[in-house]
């Protein structure tokens, strides 16, 4: 088989224990087009499993219910939305 062996190198990134993620290790592949003139095809990096109300990639938007709306009892409506 003539497999072409794949160009780039990877970044692994240990954790201890810490209050945003679970993940012991993330890893960064970067897969070259050309390794000697360092041209980048794509990056790939692990998912990071967040823990509850910890991923900064988003932010949490809080809402206090309009008075008068039938639904002003009850905790404020939350949403979320990706960072910039």
């Amino acid at each position: 088989d003539d497999e072409e062996e794949e160009l780039g190198f990877k970044l692994y990134f240990e954790f201890g224990e810490n209050p945003f993620f679970s993940n012991d290790v993330l890893v960064k592949t970067y897969r070259m087009v050309d390794e000697e003139e360092g041209i980048l095809e794509r990056s790939e990096g692990s998912t990071i499993r967040w823990k509850p109300g910890k991923n900064v990639t988003v932010k949490v938007m809080r809402k206090k219910n309009k008075k008068g709306s039938g639904r002003s009892k009850g905790p404020p409506m939350t949403k979320t939305e990706k960072c910039d």
